[in-house]
């Protein structure tokens, strides 16, 4: 089970969380569409974190080193439950520092 009102608070925090370390971020949500997104730009990289009301969860990090934004790792339709989601979230975070080199601007 996915109890999309209780992670709302959630991705919202760990945006504003990454904002203080400096990093861009911008942060979507609709509870009406039960839908959420944490957009986070690094130096070198990208990543984006979506969430629909039923768990639906997809996460790319995107290299912006270059001009073509090329997919570096992404996991699209998982479908998380609240012993899942903080998961899988890390998992993606993991994954988005190993390559964005820092905040955009330091």
């Amino acid at each position: 089970m996915f109890s999309f009102a209780n992670w709302l608070p959630f991705l919202d925090d760990q945006g504003e969380r990454l904002k203080a370390e400096g990093f861009e971020i911008r942060f979507a949500a609709s509870t009406e569409h039960q839908k959420m997104i944490l957009e986070v730009m690094g130096r070198n990289a990208g990543g984006i974190f979506e969430n629909w009301g039923r768990g639906d969860t997809d996460y790319t990090v995107l290299d912006l080193s270059t001009s073509n934004a090329t997919p570096l790792a992404h996991r699209w339709g998982v479908m998380a439950t609240d012993e899942t989601f903080e998961l899988l979230f890390r998992e993606f975070l993991e994954l988005f520092r190993q390559h964005a080199g820092g905040p955009k601007h330091t």
